[in-house]
């Protein structure tokens, strides 16, 4: 049965897992068969996990009117390092600052904002929807954080619950105005309140908030406060609806972009991070790149009737890369019977690409009827096709933007619903990656505003979620959010212990000791027969940045031992069940431990060499029994090549780091 346990990152932890985040997921799959997924990274920094939510430019004023008692202004910018008076927090009833925004600013505002919130609830109760509470900012670069409680919507809501909810939000930000008024605080920021993660529709949300912001100006008084009102989003989609809703309402004239005068880095040099979401099975991630390059199982080509790939510029790309024989083969198999309807999606081999087949879908001009579906199909067809070949990655451009004549946003949204749609029904993990091409910029904004409402529907609150396939697991729970939290709580020194230490190379020793910074030091030696690295630096995030790295270079170590054994030695059968001497489980019992599961596996190697030894010595006597404890990131190693004296865990290890017992 498959577990699920989430682990809250507080400040400290997001700063390490954007370091090593690739490092955690192949570690816990090496250890534990565990998959991690990042959730709400994205929504905390704005962007896929790993990527800043400052932005590559800097805070941007995109638009600015100076009304009879207030200025509106529109921003995109990070509102956690935004400098106004008070920051609007988009908070829920409990005031739990654990996803989106809420956790973002949190986070960057320290513990205090939690523990003053927490404190609010416990005198005062929860909030109701529409109410706003003035508290403490923490580190945050103002005076005072408003939470604000905006209306909460299901996903995907009917106009008639949208409607329902559209007083809600004018109460919410009217009691945001109020409470500035009440401390006296000048300048507020707001964000897009309950648009994102409460699912409230983006365009209307814009539409309400700045009407409400109209409706105040004409009844506040000349000289009260607040008077500099700043809607401050991060996502591109959002700023440009926050604009669209002022120009239509305000009617103000076109103003220059204005960037804060502020250091920041320059948007040459920082390189694109994709757009992360889980839906389903389904892992879909945006990113800019070149479609030709990418490592996918899959790449997926778009071509015409006439099957020429050196038609159309996604087409020609990889055609010149994988080279001519890619023709050919399109031609050999499609062209021999010109009368035969050809399939929806064509399959070739992948030549000189770093993938492994490529699809090539056959869609039609805009023009065409049924264009719109066949496109949709055809991604479909894809997705489908990749299942049944076992396929676990596949990468699509945007099919149809080009000769085809559909608009970004058709092609976005076709697209994004195409995989949405097969994401429902998708039996087993996928990886699905739009890659834009990077000078494409207007491409990529309208597959980002795509996705990020999807955002709304499918992200939940920050955290790990680990889905546990255990094989042979004694102990109930613990081993992975065991392993992370005794991690996490390290005091700047470490060790690691595993036996495969000693197949480690010069090359991986020097990499692990060139990442080291001055006062980091990093030893490798033999206790007890144990094989351990020490770390030790001056704080706990470098030191456990240094585990992570030293424990991902073990799982590589330790996959690379798999393979050589299995080259050389007979394969064991898959384990079967087997019934089990129930009086044999208080041996176990008296130990605190938990029989989940009983797994014989055969090992026909291993028996020839043991019945070996017992002719050698002479003995006719029958085998007893023998419980050999070993480490549980050896479970998948023992069901695969059998045990091997590597297994042995290091002296005093406890019960409660979980492991297998062998018999």
């Amino acid at each position: 049965m498959a577990n699920q346990l989430k682990i809250p990152l507080d400040r400290n932890k997001v700063s390490i897992v954007r370091q090593c985040g690739p490092a955690i997921k192949d570690v816990l799959r090496g250890k534990y068969e565990c998959s991690v997924d990042f959730i709400g990274m994205d929504s905390v920094r704005g962007q896929a996990f790993g990527q800043s939510r400052n932005p590559s430019t800097g805070p941007e004023k995109r638009f600015s009117i100076k009304l009879k008692t207030i200025e509106v202004s529109v921003w995109k910018a990070d509102l956690t390092k935004f400098p106004v008076d008070a920051v609007v927090n988009a908070a829920n009833e409990d005031l739990a600052h654990y996803g989106g925004l809420a956790n973002a600013l949190s986070t960057a505002g320290g513990p205090e904002i939690q523990r003053e919130s927490d404190a609010h609830v416990r005198h005062y109760g929860r909030l109701q929807t529409g109410d706003a509470v003035v508290c403490s900012p923490g580190l945050l670069e103002c005076q005072k954080i408003i939470h604000a409680v905006g209306p909460w919507l299901p996903p995907g809501p009917s106009r008639y619950e949208v409607l329902q909810a559209e007083p809600l939000l004018v109460k919410t930000v009217n009691n945001i105005l109020k409470m500035a008024e009440q401390n006296n605080l000048k300048s507020v920021a707001i964000p897009a309140l309950s648009s994102g993660l409460f699912n409230f529709p983006v365009e209307k949300c814009a539409d309400i908030i700045v009407d409400t912001l109209r409706n105040h100006n004409e009844r506040a008084n000349p000289g009260s406060y607040p008077c500099d009102i700043r809607l401050v989003n991060h996502d591109d989609p959002t700023v440009k609806e926050m604009e669209r809703a002022c120009r239509k309402i305000f009617g103000g004239t076109d103003v220059p972009v204005v960037k804060a005068l502020q250091s920041h880095t320059s948007s040459a040099t920082t390189p694109s991070i994709p757009l992360v979401i889980q839906i389903g099975n389904v892992r879909l991630t945006l990113s800019k790149g070149h479609i030709q390059r990418q490592k996918t199982d899959v790449i997926v080509n778009s071509t015409g009737g006439n099957l020429r790939l050196s038609n159309g510029t996604v087409s020609n790309a990889i055609l010149s890369l994988a080279g001519e024989k890619m023709q050919e083969e399109m031609d050999q198999k499609y062209k021999k019977q010109p009368n035969k309807p050809l399939p929806p999606v064509l399959e070739t081999k992948a030549y000189g690409l770093g993938c492994k087949q490529v699809y090539h879908t056959l869609c039609v001009g805009k023009e065409m009827a049924n264009a719109k579906q066949i496109l949709s199909k055809a991604v479909q067809e894809c997705l489908q096709l990749a299942v049944t070949q076992r396929h676990k990655s596949i990468a699509f451009p945007a099919i149809g933007t080009g000769c085809l004549n559909f608009t970004n946003d058709e092609v976005a949204d076709i697209m994004t619903q195409a995989v949405e749609v097969s994401a429902r029904t998708m039996p087993a993990k996928m990886d699905v990656h739009f890659v834009i091409y990077p000078p494409e910029r207007d491409t990529f904004m309208a597959f980002e505003g795509k996705l990020r409402q999807l955002q709304g529907r499918y992200l939940r609150p920050l955290g790990f979620e680990t889905a546990l396939s255990q094989v042979l697991a004694l102990k109930q729970t613990r081993r992975p959010r065991g392993w992370l939290e005794n991690l996490f709580h390290c005091s700047g020194m470490a060790t690691v212990n595993n036996n495969f230490i000693q197949y480690l190379g010069v090359e991986e020793l020097q990499k692990l000791n060139g990442d080291a910074k001055p006062n980091t030091s990093i030893e490798e030696f033999f206790e007890r027969g144990c094989a351990k690295i020490k770390i030790q630096a001056e704080s706990p995030e470098d030191a456990i940045v240094h585990v992570l790295k030293a424990e991902a270079m073990l799982c590589a170590v330790q996959e690379e031992f798999a393979r050589e054994v299995k080259a050389h030695v007979p394969m064991p059968s898959a384990g079967v069940p087997v019934d089990f001497n129930k009086s044999k489980l208080h041996d176990f019992e008296r130990l605190g431990l938990h029989v989940k599961k009983i797994l014989k596996v055969d090992h026909p190697a291993l028996m020839e060499a043991f019945e070996l030894k017992k002719k050698q010595m002479g003995s006719s006597a029958p085998p007893r029994l023998m419980y050999q404890r070993i480490p549980a990131q050896f479970c998948s190693m023992l069901t695969s090549i059998g045990f091997q004296r590597e297994y042995a865990p290091p002296d005093g290890m406890s019960v409660n780091n979980g492991g297998v017992y062998c018999i």
